[in-house]
Formats: C-alpha cells, structure tokens, sequence
C-alpha cells in the first residue's frame, strides 16, 4: 500500500497550471508559474510601485497556501518519522535538521529545502499555462541531505539523494578529532561503482536507524511545505523594507 501512494505521488497529474494531486512537485509547478504570475503583474502594470507588486504577489501566496487541500500522505509519514526522531526547523533559515540517538550513535540528517540534486531525467519539464487538461507528467526530482553517524568520536558522513526513493551518492569516514569539514580526508569511492552486496549492506546499515524511503519522501514533502512557509515569510520582509 505503501508503495503504491509513493508510486502515485511521483505521478503527478496536471489540469490546466493546478495540480490535481498534492505533494512536494506542487513546488515545481508553482514555482515557474509564481515566475510568470510576476511578469504579468509586471507587464500589465508596468509603473506599479515595488512595493504594490510584492504585496499582491503576497496575497495571491497566501491564498493559495490557505486553499491548498491537506497532503493525508505526508501528515502520516510526518508522524511516522517524528516517532523516531526529533526536528529543528528555525523559521527565517533554509536549513531543517533531524535528530537521533540509535544504541551509542548520535545520527544527525540536514537537508536546506532548496538544495536540489541532479536526477537522471528523459527530458527537460516545462510547465506554462497552457498544459493541457489532465496531461500526466513523470517528474524526476530530488532533493539532497545528509547523514552524519558519529559514535565515540568517529564520524560517518553519507550524502544522500531524497526522490523516488532513498538513494546514497557518497560515504565518508572521519576518524577521531578529524572535522567532517577537513577537505584533506579521502573523499570515498565512488558509490554506484560498489560491489552491489556493498552498497546493499550500506542500505540495510541506514534502513535499521529508519533512514529509508519514507524518510526520503519526509524530506522531499517537508522541503516543499517549507519553501512556501520561507518565500511568503521572504515576501513579507522585503515588502517591510522596499516601503
């Protein structure tokens, strides 16, 4: 069952420039609607006050946010994962943090909502205001994180993709007193080049401290959500300041 909300999530149905589904490629979307949505206001209004256009951007958001239906999948993901571990999200900054403690590890994953990773993809997506009713498009997207395992002072780092599902791009060691930000560590092999039983060892590693798909579609899902908190509150400071 799991699996087919998650496949029905990455396919995303489309009428007109509104999403019928909900979940985090809402932000694609809207994000290169929000683009035009701005040069029409611009272009119809071209000696508008700065500040009379953000402030109708500003109330078209708000709208939008307010009409928005209720995401049921991530809300049960969402309390799935805070089960497990502890989030930080400070208002005003793009960064949101989870925390755990697993046996005598501390585990730390990072994600900046607007950290975007490169995903394989057939082609380029576009989307403007005339895509047609009901088209479905398949959207390749993902977001990256990353994992830090530390326990008695070592340190593992893996760098991590959320999409489709969890996907691990890099795996660092810092030994005892090493900084994870020591740019003289070995970096690593590279990943897809593993022994598939290694990179399914690392999997099944990450799987039993609850890292895995669903934690990958939390990180995805809560980006989205975050950005549309981030750009209203980014809206709202700057038209402060532009008056």
């Amino acid at each position: 069952e799991i699996m087919a909300i998650r496949n029905a999530f990455y396919k995303v149905s489309l009428t007109g420039a509104r999403f019928l589904s909900v979940g985090p490629f809402n932000r694609i979307v809207s994000t290169s609607l929000r683009s035009q949505r701005l040069n029409n206001i611009i272009n119809c209004r071209p000696f508008s006050k700065f500040s009379e256009i953000i402030a109708e951007e500003l109330i078209h958001e708000k709208a939008q946010n307010e009409s928005s239906d209720i995401d049921q999948d991530f809300v049960d993901i969402k309390k799935l994962i805070l089960k497990s571990f502890t989030l930080s999200d400070i208002p005003g900054e793009g960064v949101a943090k989870l925390t755990r403690s697993y046996k005598d590890e501390t585990i730390t994953i990072k994600f900046d909502c607007q950290n975007e990773a490169e995903v394989d993809s057939d082609q380029p997506i576009e989307f403007n205001e005339d895509t047609e009713d009901d088209e479905e498009v398949e959207v390749n997207y993902g977001l990256n994180f990353e994992v830090t395992i530390k326990r008695k002072d070592v340190t593992l780092m893996l760098d991590c993709v959320a999409s489709k599902s969890l996907e691990i791009r890099n795996v660092q060691y810092f030994p005892k007193d090493k900084a994870t930000d020591d740019l003289d560590i070995y970096g690593g092999p590279r990943f897809e080049e593993l022994d598939d039983n290694l990179k399914d060892a690392f999997y099944d590693y990450l799987s039993e401290r609850k890292i895995d798909d669903d934690l990958s579609f939390f990180v995805v899902s809560y980006s989205r959500q975050k950005e549309e908190k981030e750009y209203v509150n980014w809206l709202t400071k700057i038209g402060d300041f532009v008056q």
